[in-house]
């Protein structure tokens, strides 16, 4: 459950990366917020759209509980040598940040979408991992919003 303190209501505008927002209509759609080469990115997490992105400065056609400043954690027996191939829904830990691997009508390749950056830096290799949580902090325990497994969704 969440504490009335933890989430707001919105637009997909209003929420700022990195943010979950969990849909509140049968009609709405859960996302993840981050950063991209489009500006705010919300990737779907759910439906027939999943792992899809789009940049969402401007989108007002979304609405749901905004949890701000929520945190990724990588399952690290689902990692896998990151490369040009990359598997949709994964994440990618290169450089010094953490991304989203996401399908996007604007790219040939998945679109990468930042929710963490300022990490040690790592360089020329990079690890991802196809199972994952986003979780809020509650002092020093951890509170999941949602468990992500990037191939549990892929066609046969």
């Amino acid at each position: 459950m969440l504490l009335p303190t933890e989430f707001t209501v919105g637009t997909l505008c209003d929420a700022k990366p990195p943010s979950l927002m969990l849909p509140i209509s049968e009609y709405g759609s859960a996302f993840l917020i981050g950063e991209s080469d489009l500006g705010p990115t919300a990737v779907f997490l759910e439906g027939q759209h999943l792992f899809r992105a789009f940049g969402s400065a401007q989108s007002k056609n979304w609405e749901g509980l905004i949890i701000s400043n929520v945190e990724l954690e990588v399952d690290e027996t689902s990692a896998f040598l990151a490369g040009y191939s990359s598997v949709f829904g994964a994440v990618e830990r290169s450089a010094d940040k953490l991304s989203v691997n996401a399908k996007s009508d604007q790219y040939i390749r998945s679109l990468k979408i930042i929710t963490t950056t300022g990490l040690p830096p790592i360089a020329n290799l990079s690890a991802g991992f196809t199972r994952w949580n986003i979780f809020i902090r509650r002092g020093d325990d951890k509170y999941i919003l949602r468990h992500i497994d990037a191939l549990a969704n892929v066609p046969a």
